[in-house]
């Protein structure tokens, strides 16, 4: 994994994180995947970050969702 090319972020939808992080083994085919989707070359440490950062973000947003989903059920029962 730590040979690999990755990218980070850009158009295409990550997997169970709002932001991809997508693998390649040839640069050549990262870089085509940069070119249509966006994104950006990085190593894999710059991912490893990526994913404890956005593990935070994701966390946040399901409980913020969550909390207002409880307040407007408990809104509709008054």
């Amino acid at each position: 994994m730590q040979k690999a090319f990755w990218v980070v972020g850009g158009t295409k939808a990550g997997v169970m994180t709002k932001r991809g992080k997508w693998a390649f083994e040839k640069k050549d085919d990262a870089e085509a995947f940069i070119k249509t989707n966006g994104g950006t070359l990085s190593s894999f440490d710059d991912v490893i970050k990526s994913a404890y950062t956005d593990m935070y973000e994701d966390t946040k947003m399901i409980r913020e969702k969550r909390k207002m989903k409880k307040t407007q059920s408990m809104e509709h029962k008054h």
